[in-house]
């Protein structure tokens, strides 16, 4: 703000040295000015030829008007710099003011997560909205009212188990499918997530500590535990949890030698499986026995596709082990669902990714599109799942839209 107040008094007193220059030319020139009365234009210029010098002098007042208009330009010059500069400044503090923004929702974003009721906070209810920002909470409010119509619909009936899987990592299967549980969980299902990637992130997500785990997925998939030792709570109503840790790196040479390696989580899932409406894994981006266990278990499959190279070839191998696997296995999901995830509206790369999704997987494709979106990468960032961070956001939007074309999909 000092730096605006300085380069405003500097122009002051640029457009007022500006005007006494315009001043002294006009005289000098034989300018005249616009709006004044004949008389009193007469009487200046009658002034003006008494005073005008001689013929002799007539080089020197030429220089002094020469002079004068260097100095003209020379004032023009230093005030259109100064008009950069301050344009400059201008930017650096929406910058900031973005900046402090964005710190503000991480700050209410961790209060949320301690349980500190923020409701009463006026930092929520001053942001003004504009048109977009009041179009995304009308979409998110309707989004709410059909999903609470939808539960009452599926509440009850069979059990969902539902793989979110990629072959590529960084696609944003964790970051979506601990949003969508959680969701479920808020709407009134009794979800239960399994979490079969050895690096355990869905763990992390929901502070489960691995060193006080009873029987780890391991021991259930080894040894034939129980999984219902293996199940703990969370800190979100309805949602349940089966932790990972790295012991599940080492399980591919074991399982490589037993019976029916690939139905192991399958059948420890059939003994619980009535006890929940949803049971979602979160599946490690790998081709081997954990993951074809997790396609065994599974009836619907959720690929997170992003508007890249890489993760589309991904998505052909993908395809390409699903049909080797419904050969060997006489096995076949009810459901294949490819969405596009972090999709750029501003980068053309994304749209053509999108059409060539929409030519060969169209059978598959979901409509809804989960645009990038900041509010969900400071949810991941800080561990939660998006409705923890944030209620009104474009990305709260797009995963309401995800469930709700998800689960109307499913209810028929």
């Amino acid at each position: 703000m000092a730096k605006s107040k300085q380069s405003k008094n500097r122009f002051e007193i640029t457009a007022s040295n500006v005007k006494k220059n315009v001043k002294n030319l006009e005289k000098v020139t034989e300018i005249e000015k616009p709006g004044k009365k004949e008389a009193k234009d007469s009487k200046i210029l009658k002034d003006f030829s008494k005073q005008a010098p001689s013929s002799k002098k007539t080089p020197q007042s030429g220089k002094k008007t020469q002079e004068i208009k260097g100095g003209f330009e020379n004032e023009y010059k230093k005030l259109k710099i100064q008009l950069e500069s301050t344009r400059h400044e201008n930017s650096e503090l929406l910058a900031d003011l973005e900046q402090v923004r964005m710190e503000s929702r991480n700050l209410r974003s961790k209060l949320i997560g301690l349980g500190v009721d923020i409701s009463s906070l006026r930092a929520d209810e001053i942001e003004d909205d504009s048109p977009e920002e009041s179009e995304t909470k009308e979409n998110i409010r309707l989004l709410e009212w059909r999903l609470k119509t939808l539960y009452t619909d599926l509440k009850g009936k069979e059990t969902r188990k539902q793989l979110f899987l990629h072959y590529k990592g960084g696609t944003g299967k964790t970051c979506i499918s601990v949003s969508y549980a959680y969701k479920l969980a808020d709407l009134g299902f009794k979800v239960l997530m399994v979490d079969i990637d050895p690096l355990g992130h869905l763990t992390e997500i929901f502070k489960v500590e691995n060193v006080d785990l009873k029987e780890s997925l391991y021991d259930v998939l080894i040894h034939g535990k129980d999984i219902t030792n293996a199940i703990w709570n969370t800190r979100v109503p309805n949602l349940h949890i089966v932790p990972s840790n790295l012991s599940l790196s080492a399980i591919e040479l074991p399982l490589s030698s037993m019976p029916m390696p690939g139905e192991r989580l399958r059948m420890a899932l059939a003994r619980i499986e009535e006890n929940y409406d949803f049971i979602i894994i979160d599946s490690a981006p790998n081709v081997g026995f954990l993951s074809l266990n997790a396609i065994l278990a599974s009836k619907d499959l959720f690929i997170p596709v992003l508007a890249d190279y890489l993760s589309y070839h991904g998505l052909k191998v993908l395809f390409e082990v699903i049909s080797s696997i419904e050969k060997d296995f006489s096995f076949a999901f009810d459901n294949i669902s490819v969405f596009l995830n972090r999709f750029n509206e501003f980068n053309d790369v994304c749209f053509t990714t999108k059409r060539a999704l929409e030519t060969h997987y169209s059978d598959f494709l979901l409509k809804t599109v989960i645009r990038e979106s900041q509010d969900i990468a400071s949810a991941m960032s800080l561990g939660q799942p998006i409705f923890e961070v944030s209620k009104t956001s474009r990305g709260v939007e797009d995963l309401l839209k995800f469930i709700f074309e998800v689960l109307f999909y499913i209810g028929g």
